[in-house]
């Protein structure tokens, strides 16, 4: 809408890296002779980590653009892999062909060091970089850093960029990557802009679109940085959004309140404050923050008051004013400054079992809940009349009692506040030792056919229930079979996707994988066990389950998974704001529990800005896509941290 009323050629400010808009900052710059200096050494690696946002990726881009020559790169985007992953990975991105039967650790690196023996022969340097690298495991670093032991009696054979957000440096800075951190020749850290920098950072957008004057005024700008914090990417989707106000509101150019409707749009209601700047001004930028929380803390005890709309002065003479006010090009003069609509609000995502939770405000308001579980308890129900382990591994001392019936009337989700959250016992995968592979291979022990090991959709439903102990079968024949519709009356709910074997044993979940094999036939497989190179399927009642290579799988699997996992105890499988306040209440008591979260995290029934900063938070710690809304993956996750703690103290010895 806006382009053609300002004149633009397209839209300037879209979020997408387009190099035709490239800005290169002075510090941008910067970073991208480091780059260039490090694809000219040998060996090592070359850092670069920035916050969310600063231009990590403009610089990368205008790096592949200015490539020295004689340069091979492979790019890893995605590097929340395991081992054996990223080493496919790399050798994908090089060219090195690998037959289907050749996915084990020790060939893929013979080929690569092979390729790599070749370009040195030809005269060529490869590099190697890769993205997000804050997500990478300890233990998989560590195999990067024998990457660089591929070398003749003189040279290294690779070079490897290593870029991500501030969380690598820290990483990098444990005793146990000591390492691979000494063989780092060259660092850079990207900062946001500063005032200057983001005014002719608006100044370019703009040019590159076709109008060279200012949609922007000084003091507009000056907003801009403020709710911007510098960060190029919250730049744009504010200048976005503020056009699009003055669009609406037939003004000239976008002002400093147009500015700051956009920013509350964008960021929510609770804008006074701007986004978190790191190694910003140093040691004034901490006394600062200092010097706000005493003022907060005098202040009664009180919150903030709720943003109200800035009022602004006229600035001095010389220096140009707001035009916000004068006539459109149509010749009105509206009043409104909205800057457009509002951000549509989170679809709310509610179960059929919701209206039967219970008020849990006791359980968010008792602190004696320091084992808050991780996931709502399964019904209450379900527990006394299972009664049995949900330890697919472990059935050595399961009992026969009948498990949950659907048909029973009595399985509502409960909602728990009269009493403490017990950790849910729910299912995990059993990780495979190598003794175990190795005693197999001993023993002529050989994996049954893909084929024997497949089920229909109804069957791996069935068999995912029964690893939570769990039945929707009462046993008559006119039993209609359970789908994942009728779960979330007894707590649970179906998780599908596209993912990969890194995301899958994070959630760590028995989950079901849809394979297509060679003779046509297509079906799916339990996933009980993993480790980096084998999985272990279910193979059926009463018998032992199948260990199968991970690459035999990759050949069939279309990348589709399923999983089930427990919803919190008001049913919802998203929390946002148009969550029920119980959810809210129960999403800040597990934020509060989380080890890593804040314990003062106040209470309250709005999914407000403090509450989506402690989201965002977690979701970053989990290398999630940070949305600041807590859906199903969000809440999976927790779950496991959660778990994971009250694991830990049960552990620890008492005092």
């Amino acid at each position: 809408m806006y382009p053609k009323y300002f004149g633009l050629s397209e839209p300037s400010f879209s979020i997408t890296p387009d190099p035709q808009y490239l800005f290169l900052s002075e510090q941008h710059r910067e970073a991208l002779a480091h780059l260039l200096y490090g694809a000219s050494e040998t060996g090592g690696f070359v850092l670069l980590t920035g916050e969310v946002g600063t231009g990590k990726t403009t610089v990368c881009r205008a790096f592949l653009e200015q490539l020295p020559e004689g340069v091979e790169i492979g790019l890893v985007l995605n590097p929340a892999l395991t081992g054996m992953e990223l080493m496919a990975a790399v050798c994908e991105e090089f060219g090195v062909e690998l037959s289907p039967g050749e996915r084990s650790t020790k060939i893929m690196l013979d080929r690569l060091n092979n390729y790599l023996l070749d370009c040195h022969a030809r005269g060529r340097q490869p590099v190697l970089i890769i993205d997000e690298a804050q997500n990478l495991r300890p233990v998989v670093l560590e195999q990067v850093r024998l990457l660089t032991n591929l070398e003749t009696t003189k040279h290294k054979l690779l070079q490897i960029f290593l870029v991500g957000q501030p969380e690598l440096r820290t990483l990098l800075a444990k005793n146990e990557l000591r390492q691979l951190n000494q063989r780092i020749t060259a660092r850079f850290h990207l900062v946001p802009l500063s005032l200057a920098e983001t005014s002719a950072y608006i100044r370019h957008r703009l040019s590159v679109a076709g109008v060279e004057r200012p949609l922007f005024s000084r003091a507009a700008v000056r907003r801009v940085h403020h709710h911007s914090g510098g960060v190029p990417r919250l730049i744009n989707l504010i200048c976005d959004r503020a056009l699009l106000g003055a669009a609406v509101s037939h003004r000239l150019q976008a002002n400093a309140a147009i500015v700051d409707q956009a920013a509350r749009e964008v960021r929510g209601n609770d804008c006074s404050q701007p986004w978190p700047r790191r190694q910003w001004l140093g040691i004034a930028a901490a006394a600062m923050m200092a010097a706000m929380a005493g003022l907060w803390v005098g202040a009664s005890g009180l919150l903030p008051m709720p943003w109200a709309p800035r009022v602004d002065v006229p600035e001095r003479a010389g220096v140009q004013e707001d035009v916000a006010d004068q006539p459109g090009p149509s010749g009105e003069n509206p009043t409104d400054a909205s800057g457009g609509d509002a951000l549509a609000a989170e679809v709310k995502n509610r179960s059929p079992g919701a209206a039967q939770a219970q008020d849990i405000q006791s359980e968010t308001a008792s602190p004696a809940n320091a084992d808050v579980a991780s996931e709502a308890d399964l019904p209450q129900q379900q527990e006394e009349i299972a009664g049995t382990s949900t330890d697919p591994i472990d059935t050595a001392e399961s009992t026969e009692e009948p498990a949950v019936s659907a048909s029973e009337p009595e399985a509502p989700n409960k909602a728990a506040g009269s009493e403490p959250i017990k950790a849910p016992a729910r299912p995990r995968l059993l990780t495979i030792t190598s003794d175990s592979i190795i005693s197999g291979i001993q023993s002529g022990i050989q994996s049954p056919p893909l084929d024997t090991l497949l089920r229909n959709s109804e069957q791996a439903l069935q068999t995912l229930l029964h690893a939570w102990g769990v039945s929707l079968s009462d046993g008559k024949s006119d039993d209609k079979p359970a789908t994942c519709d009728t779960l979330p009356s007894i707590g649970l709910a179906c998780e599908r996707g596209q993912g990969r074997w890194s995301d899958l044993r994070r959630f760590d979940r028995p989950f079901a994988l849809q394979l297509s094999l060679a003779d046509g036939a297509q079906g799916q497989v339990i996933v009980v066990g993993i480790n980096d190179e084998f999985a272990s399927i279910d193979a059926g009642e009463g018998r032992a389950p199948a260990v199968v290579p991970i690459a035999e799988i990759d050949q069939r699997w279309s990348g589709d998974y399923l999983l089930l996992w427990q919803l919190p105890p008001t049913g919802d499988s998203v929390i946002g704001r148009a969550a029920a306040p119980e959810s809210i209440r129960w999403l800040r008591a597990q934020l509060r529990a989380w080890p890593a979260g804040d314990p003062l995290l106040p209470e309250g029934d709005d999914y407000d800005q403090t509450l989506m900063t402690q989201v965002r938070a977690f979701q970053s710690a989990q290398g999630l896509d940070i949305d600041g809304i807590a859906g199903p993956h969000t809440l999976i996750l927790l779950a496991n941290a959660l778990t994971t703690e009250a694991d830990a103290q049960r552990q620890r010895p008492e005092p």
